[in-house]
């Protein structure tokens, strides 16, 4: 679900009124809770989020790579599509916001070709 969120995020455009009706009712909460934002806390949150696309084939090598360089201590999810005849993944890498972590992350994810993007 998270993953299909961040999709539409980084691809906006490719839904249908259907699907944003649903995903609007997804996204906003219901009942008491309905003023407080969703992702209250993050702010505070001690871990931080890069998210961005690499070619399909080079998933594994990324998800081994991250892995290693952060000491297992990084989440990776990845969501396949095709653009323009090429098989594409959208990928979301959470890990640990120290500076060495995210320094290790940022150079792995600019080392794929591929689009990356720094998540607040």
């Amino acid at each position: 679900m998270f993953v299909r969120q961040m999709f539409q995020v980084l691809f906006p455009g490719g839904n249908s009124p259907s699907q944003d009706a649903e995903a609007q009712q997804l996204i906003q909460p219901e009942g008491e809770n309905a003023s407080q934002p969703l992702m209250e806390g993050l702010a505070n949150s001690v871990s931080g989020m890069v998210a961005g696309t690499i070619l399909e084939s080079e998933g594994d090598r990324m998800r081994k790579l991250l892995f290693r360089v952060t000491r297992g201590m990084a989440v990776t999810y990845f969501e396949s599509y095709v653009q323009d005849g090429v098989n594409k993944c959208c990928y979301i890498v959470i890990f640990n916001n120290t500076p060495q972590d995210r320094m290790r992350v940022t150079k792995v994810c600019e080392s794929f070709i591929g689009m990356r993007i720094e998540v607040p």
